[in-house]
C-alpha cells in the first residue's frame, strides 16, 4: 500500500463534471439509507459504488488494488471495498473473527458511509475476501454505532482512531511510514507501528502468493537496475575521457576543474538516484 494523494477538489473538465454527477447521486442515496435504517431496513444501491470503483481504478489507482498494489485490471473486475464495512463489523480476538456488539446489540455497519467516496476503495478480490479484510475494522478508540457519533469519515477518524491504514491518508498515516518490505518481498511493520502490524494482518499483505509476486518483481527490477548501472558506467567512462583535458596537470585551472568535478559528479549521481526512486 502507498499513499495516494487524491483530492476531488483538484479535478477539472470532464472528470470534475463526472464527479459532481456521481456525488449528487451518492448524497441522495446516503439520505435514503439513513431514512431506511430508521424505518427498519436498507436496500443498498450497489451500482453507485460500483461506478466509483470503476472510475477510481481508471483514474486514480492505475488498475492496481488499493491495498496490496497488485494489478487487478484487466484480469478481474475487482471489488468496491468499504473501508468501514457497510453492513456488519467484526474484529479478531485470539485469531477468531467475532461480530462486533455493544450492550448486546450488533453493530449495524457504517450504512451512512456506504456511498462516501473516502470510504470506497477499488481492491482485488482476495484483499476483499473473508480471509483478508472482509468486515473487519479494528480501532484504538471506541466504535461508533450511528451517525450521531460521527457523521463523516473525518469525524469518525478522530473518535474511533482506526488502526487500519488508508491510501488517501497521508502525513503521519502515510503507509510508507508504517510498512516496509524486505529483500524477499515480505512486509514488516516499522518499529512500534501498531498501524503497520494490524494493517499487514487484516489486509493479509503477507500472503505467500503476494510475497512470490513481489520477489518476481524484484528480479525484474534487479535486471533493469543492472542494465541502467551498466549504461551509466559506460557514460561515465566517456565523460572521464572528455574531461581529461580539464583536469590534467597541463590543463588551465586544473585544480579548480578537479574540485568542480568532485562536487558535481556526486550531485549528479544523487539526482539520478532520486529520479530512479521517485519519478
Amino acid at each position: 500500500m502507498i499513499h495516494v494523494p487524491f483530492d476531488p477538489q483538484t479535478l477539472h473538465g470532464e472528470q470534475r463534471d463526472w464527479w459532481k454527477r456521481w456525488s449528487t447521486r451518492a448524497d441522495t442515496a446516503t439520505r435514503a439509507a439513513i431514512d431506511a435504517h430508521e424505518e427498519g431496513g436498507i436496500i443498498f444501491k450497489a451500482k453507485i459504488w460500483a461506478e466509483l470503483r470503476e472510475w477510481l481504478f481508471q483514474n486514480v489507482f492505475h488498475g492496481k488494488c488499493a491495498y496490496c498494489e497488485g494489478k487487478v485490471r484487466p484480469q478481474s473486475w475487482g471489488a468496491a471495498e468499504h473501508w468501514r464495512p457497510k453492513k456488519r463489523v467484526s474484529t479478531r480476538r485470539d485469531g477468531v473473527e467475532c461480530t462486533l456488539a455493544r450492550d448486546g446489540e450488533e453493530h449495524p455497519g457504517y450504512y451512512w458511509l456506504a456511498y462516501e467516496w473516502q470510504n470506497i476503495l477499488p481492491v482485488c478480490d482476495t484483499c476483499n475476501a473473508g480471509k483478508a479484510k472482509g468486515t473487519q475494522f479494528p480501532v484504538a478508540g471506541s466504535h461508533a454505532f450511528s451517525p450521531g457519533e460521527g457523521a463523516t469519515t473525518g469525524e469518525l477518524n478522530r473518535y474511533e482512531q482506526p488502526l487500519l491504514l488508508h491510501p488517501f491518508r497521508g502525513g503521519e498515516y502515510d503507509p510508507g511510514k508504517h510498512i516496509y518490505f524486505d529483500e524477499f518481498g515480505i512486509p514488516h511493520p516499522h518499529p512500534n507501528s501498531e498501524h503497520g502490524r494490524v494493517s499487514i494482518d487484516v489486509f493479509w499483505l503477507d500472503r505467500e502468493d503476494l510475497n512470490d509476486d513481489r520477489r518476481k518483481r524484484y528480479e525484474e527490477l534487479a535486471r533493469v537496475a543492472d542494465d541502467a548501472i551498466g549504461v551509466a558506467a559506460k557514460r561515465l567512462e566517456t565523460i572521464s575521457e572528455r574531461i581529461q583535458d580539464y583536469v590534467a596537470p597541463d590543463g588551465v585551472y586544473s585544480q579548480a576543474g578537479k574540485d568542480f568535478i568532485r562536487v558535481y559528479v556526486p550531485r549528479l549521481l544523487d539526482e539520478l538516484r532520486e529520479q530512479a526512486l521517485f519519478d
